[in-house]
């Protein structure tokens, strides 16, 4: 029996050490390396703070659409009031939180685009004209103002904006409106402030 040289041994195992190297690599290469954590923390930082905008500008949209818009040009106004005390006059400046109207515009004659007019005059001045359109019917001979809540004073203020007498001014209560004010445009519009742009 013939011995094997310490090389021919080598040689004989070459195969066997190369095969048993194969399958390592061929093992690592599919277990796969854990994935880098620092990578997991900081995507989970950027996906709960997309979170929190997102929510934020959901909550500020519900506010915004629930909100009434505010014109900054009104301003509060000062109502002075007199009052008789035992003979004494005395002056009370009381603070009014002006609050937006909101109004309803119509066209009640058959002159087109006159609610649109009136729409554009009343925004200016700080009105909410939530919707313009045309009336029932187009023979309105003088324009009115409607209070819609019960609320008199608002539809006064509207009238005089617009330059209508408070004879005009009508209480027609229609809660179910959203609005504080309707304004019927009549066949008299021409002597109306937003035809003389005043």
């Amino acid at each position: 029996m013939l011995r094997k040289t310490r090389s021919e041994e080598t040689e004989s195992n070459m195969p066997e050490q190369e095969n048993a190297t194969k399958t390592m690599s061929e093992q690592k290469q599919f277990i796969q390396k854990p994935p880098d954590q620092r990578w997991d923390k900081l995507l989970n930082l950027l996906i709960g703070a997309l979170s929190l905008i997102v929510v934020a500008l959901v909550i500020s949209l519900i506010i915004r659409l629930n909100s009434t818009p505010v014109d900054p040009n009104i301003k509060q106004e000062a109502v002075e009031s007199t009052q008789e005390n035992n003979g004494q006059k005395t002056d009370e400046t009381a603070q009014v939180k002006s609050t937006v109207i909101r109004v309803e515009v119509l066209n009640g004659t058959s002159v087109p685009r006159l609610a649109s007019k009136a729409s554009d005059f009343l925004r200016a001045r700080g009105f909410d004209v939530v919707q313009a359109g045309n009336a029932q019917h187009s023979n309105f001979k003088k324009s009115v103002v409607q209070d819609r809540l019960g609320n008199i004073q608002n539809a006064i203020q509207v009238a005089n904006a617009l330059g209508i007498s408070e004879s005009g001014v009508i209480q027609q209560k229609n809660p179910q409106l959203y609005v504080e004010v309707t304004v019927i445009i009549g066949s008299d519009y021409k002597s109306l402030k937003f035809m003389s742009g005043n």
